[in-house]
């Protein structure tokens, strides 16, 4: 009788905990890439949580990610990064603009983010993340111009860089999010299956 206890005690007992730090962490995997999506490091938050899930939460090697998994989650969040930083930076260089500009952009970007994430709060759900991606890339079109003109001193070449500025944030966004989202899914494929 003792003997079907505790076997019953060390097979099941764990169960809820498994459950729970299952539906946690996915929880929390999905709102990273929610948190990418309104232009904060939500695919290192899903870095962080896939590392503390498979080093604090897996028992017993049970639905465990392992190095692999991890390494590959790792590359996908410096990718997102290089995605993001890459296609502004390309697109100031591409049409002539200075260092100044790249650097005014990225002010302007963060600072408009965050503006953007405020007015958006009014409206439900989509409000925050478009109002960031909005305002971040007009943001960046802001300060893109702000520095170039501070440099060249004509308007028609710092409005192309400020142009330029905008649309590499916008695509920018775009690609650090789909990077996001193909974490999730090696995330929840490699932990559910």
């Amino acid at each position: 009788m003792l003997t079907t206890i505790y076997h019953w005690i060390t097979q099941y007992a764990a169960l809820p905990f498994t459950i729970t730090a299952v539906v946690a962490t996915i929880a929390g995997v999905l709102g990273g890439w929610v948190l990418t999506l309104m232009g904060m490091p939500g695919n290192w938050l899903i870095l962080v949580l896939a590392i503390v899930y498979d080093f604090l939460l897996a028992p017993d090697g049970r639905m465990e990610l392992g190095w692999p998994v991890l390494f590959i989650l790792a590359l996908l969040a410096v990718g997102g990064e290089i995605v993001e930083f890459a296609t502004g930076a390309i697109g100031v260089a591409k049409t002539g603009g200075s260092r100044r500009s790249a650097m005014t952009a990225l002010v302007g970007s963060f600072v408009g983010g965050i503006g953007g994430a405020m007015v958006g709060l009014p409206i439900p759900v989509a409000g925050p993340v478009l109002g960031v991606l909005l305002f971040a890339s007009l943001g960046a079109l802001v300060g893109a111009v702000a520095g170039e003109y501070s440099v060249r001193k004509e308007l028609k070449g710092s409005l192309k860089v400020g142009v330029a500025a905008f649309l590499g944030r916008i695509f920018g966004s775009v690609g650090k999010t789909l990077v996001g989202g193909v974490m999730v899914v090696v995330y929840l494929v490699c932990l559910l299956i």
